[in-house]
């Protein structure tokens, strides 16, 4: 197969694969708001999986369901792993969107909505419904599940193709934390001359901020 033929495969299914694209950003699997779409969104992704000649299971009891698939050619060949998932961000509809974020629409060459950014070897699949909400038991699924998910290269498909058209190889993400900083200080105002020595200083956050910065960057986290 040269590569020729690899882009008139994708050309001949183009059309089909947008109506599939659409109708899964329609479900709208939103898992920070979890309701019974989240089970179809696993449903839809089953059955396309399903017709790309993988033999393909759900794995149940870990928050929504996961969709698991493979295909095995021989036992002695690399394994990759493509790890995605089908839930996606509560798609308020506000001044940041131009269209109902889902409703899948075309715009100069590419896809916009709820969930659209997203060989002679094994292959595995593991689609979890779960990742908008930092994936909460996907841990203990891939440790009961360890022997059914052993690959040689896990491919995520976290990034996009780039604005000129170029694929990316992404070799590493970066995480996010939220911090919550609550101070409390006097409930009046006190005359430094009478009482500065007994009350301590106010919080001054912008100081802590950026001393914090300075930590981290000294520790190479920024």
């Amino acid at each position: 197969m040269t590569m020729d033929d690899v882009y008139a495969h994708i050309d001949s299914g183009f059309a089909a694969a947008l109506d599939e694209l659409a109708c899964l950003v329609r479900t709208a699997g939103v898992s920070a708001q979890p309701t019974d779409d989240l089970a179809v969104c696993a449903q839809i992704v089953l059955n396309r999986v399903c017709t790309s000649g993988l033999r393909v299971h759900l794995i149940e009891g870990y928050g929504p369901p996961a969709v698991y698939g493979e295909r095995v050619v021989d036992p002695g060949l690399p394994t990759v792993l493509i790890y995605g998932h089908y839930d996606v961000q509560p798609g308020d509809f506000d001044a940041r969107w131009h269209d109902d974020p889902f409703k899948s629409t075309i715009r100069a060459g590419r896809v916009f909505g709820r969930g659209t950014g997203e060989l002679p070897v094994n292959v595995k699949v593991l689609i979890e419904g779960e990742d908008e909400t930092k994936s909460p038991h996907l841990a203990e699924l891939v440790r009961d599940n360890r022997h059914l998910l052993a690959a040689d290269l896990v491919i995520t498909s976290e990034s996009a193709v780039h604005r000129n058209g170029t694929p990316q190889l992404v070799l590493g993400t970066r995480g996010q934390r939220g911090v919550e900083l609550r101070t409390r200080g006097a409930n009046r105002e006190a005359h430094p001359g009478s009482l500065g020595g007994l009350l301590p200083e106010n919080f001054d956050l912008s100081r802590f901020t950026d001393e914090m910065r300075i930590f981290a960057t000294i520790l190479g986290i920024f």
